[in-house]
Order: C-alpha cells, then structure tokens, then sequence
C-alpha cells in the first residue's frame, strides 16, 4: 500500500535538521530507508488533455422554465424553454441542429374552458446547448396542464432533478383572456324583468340592461376597467340624448341604468373606448320601438 506523505520544513534560525521516521509493532522507531520511499514520474505524453461529455439526455435532470409553463394570455404566443440534461446533471452540449425536436421532446397543453376540451402542440425551436424553446399560442381561457415528456410516443414527463414524487411535469397554466374587443362582447337584457328595458322602457322610469365584456376569441373577461359608454338617442330628434350609468362590478360585467324623459323612439349606443383605435367602437346599436 502506498501513502501519499507531504512534509513541510522552516528553518527559522541556528542550525536545524529533520528526519522521518516510522515504527510498528514488528520494527523499531527507525529513520525510513530511502530504498521505501517512492516518487510518481509522468510517462511520455502525460498529462493527456481530456474533453468529457455529458451523457444521453435523460428525463430525470432534464428542466424547464419560463412563463408560459404557468400562465398565458387568449391569442398572444406563449414562451418556454426546456434544457435537456444527463443522468449525471449536467447539461447537455451536443448539437441537435440535426435532429428533429419531436423525437426528443413532445409537449401538449391541454385543458377545458366551459364545455370546450382544448389541446395545443408546442412548436420546439433549437437554441444551442441542450437548449430549446417552445412556443404555442392558447385561444380559449380555463385551467390547463402542460406536459412535457421525453422519448418518443411512449415517453415520460421529465422531472427537473426534483424526483419522481415531486415531478415538475405536467405543469398547472392558466390562460386568462385578453384585451375587451367590441366585436365580440355583449348586451343582454334581465331576464328577470317582464320588460325588456334593451327595446322598451316607461318614461321617468328606471330601466338597465348589461354588458359582457369579452376579448377577440369570445372569452368572458374576469376583471373590469373597460371604458364602456351609453347613449340613447332620439330618433326624432338628435338633440335629445341621454346617458346611461354604467356600473363596473369588476369582473367583466357591468350594469347600465337609464332613464328616459322625452317618449318617442330612440337608438341606444353601446361603445367601448379602445387604445387600439383612438375612438370609441360600437358595441352594440338597435332601434327600439316606441317607449
């Protein structure tokens, strides 16, 4: 058995000396021989520079991150990105300009809004270095999970280096909508009244409507803040006009109240007050009959 054995020597002042000894039970404290004592010497070439590279990616180390593993928006492109590494955690180098990403990598994002099951494809770009990112764009809102597998058709949800009791795939996303469009948002009369204050009211009377505020794929916003505005005017005569209170409640509806003082027939205006435009945009327009 050989030891390795470092010996550190000061001679601070005078005349010094050293000596290593060693003894056991069958050798009396001695001096060691220099016949017992050896030095490694490099052969011809060493040392040799070695290049080591990470293994076969492998789902167990393999991680993901970015926003749109958790949340995204109705028609705005989502973003992630997957970095594939070895059993051993590191990160992989090779270079997969070559190969197709779904044969490594296969992502679904699936979920229901109402009764509608949705599935979205992530498309996987390579960025270099193991490195990937996935890009898909959500249209309908509701709680999905993005599932990220490796390995083919059979695949398994890689893990992050978390282990499999706390596997980080699949993740929970939320789509939320996105900004109010006129087009696609709506009036609707209560039901609960036998008059339909939309098309028929009583002078001096209260009468309300609502509106539900929705984006450019028919989801119901969740929050309020939309600048909507009501105009009833009279048919008869223009100069005649009347607003309506628009209540916010806050997520995503509102309730319209009017009152009327003048009889006759009036055109009721629904607009919302859009940055995209720079003017309100007609919601809603109807001509009611005489009231």
């Amino acid at each position: 058995i050989y030891y390795d054995i470092a010996v550190d020597f000061v001679e601070l002042s005078g005349t010094a000396s050293i000596s290593l000894k060693y003894s056991s039970t069958s050798v009396k404290k001695r001096t060691i021989p220099s016949a017992n004592l050896y030095y490694p010497s490099q052969i011809v070439g060493s040392p040799f520079e070695t290049n080591i590279v990470p293994g076969a990616a492998d789902y167990p180390y393999t991680d993901a991150y970015g926003a749109g593993l958790t949340e995204a928006i109705s028609g705005k492109p989502a973003v992630f990105y997957v970095q594939t590494k070895d059993s051993m955690n590191n990160n992989k180098t090779t270079d997969y300009e070559t190969i197709d990403p779904a044969d490594l990598l296969q992502v679904t994002v699936t979920g229901t809004s109402g009764n509608v099951h949705s599935t979205y494809y992530a498309d996987l770009e390579y960025m270099g270095s193991g490195l990937f990112k996935g890009t898909y764009t959500p249209l309908r809102t509701g709680k999905y999970s993005v599932s990220i597998q490796m390995g083919g058709p059979d695949g398994r949800d890689i893990y992050c280096g978390l282990g499999e009791s706390n596997k980080c795939s699949p993740f929970d996303m939320l789509v939320t909508p996105g900004p109010t469009v006129p087009m696609f948002s709506e009036v609707e009369s209560p039901a609960v009244e036998i008059m339909d204050y939309l098309v028929e009211a009583v002078v001096g009377e209260f009468g309300y409507f609502y509106i539900q505020a929705k984006d450019a794929f028919g989801n119901n916003q969740i929050v309020g803040g939309d600048d909507f505005k009501v105009k009833l005017v009279n048919q008869a005569d223009s100069s005649i006009e009347y607003r309506g209170n628009v209540d916010d409640h806050g997520d995503g509806t509102y309730t319209v109240r009017y009152t009327i003082k003048v009889a006759g027939n009036y055109d009721v205006h629904v607009t919302l007050a859009t940055s995209a435009s720079g003017e309100d945009e007609a919601l809603y327009q109807c001509s009611p009959p005489t009231g």
